[in-house]
């Protein structure tokens, strides 16, 4: 019997590539974690805010719902 398998991704930035990531883990996966932050964590504080908003990445992997948890 197969376990439940998922893959976890962690997203800054993410409009120009985040529909690939997520098509590539897809086929591969039952259960995609995103965790999303609006802040850097590369251990560097900035007064930056990231260009990203939040529903512009969900607009990107709106094929993928089926499969996304978004955290």
């Amino acid at each position: 019997m197969r376990k439940d398998t998922a893959a976890y991704c962690i997203v800054h930035y993410g409009v120009p590539y985040i529909a690939a990531a997520v098509e590539s883990l897809y086929d591969q996966v039952d259960k995609i974690c995103i965790a999303y932050t609006d802040m850097p964590s590369q251990s560097f504080a900035t007064s930056l805010s990231c260009p990203d908003t939040r529903e512009e990445l969900l607009e990107q992997i709106k094929p993928f719902m089926d499969k996304v948890e978004w955290l």
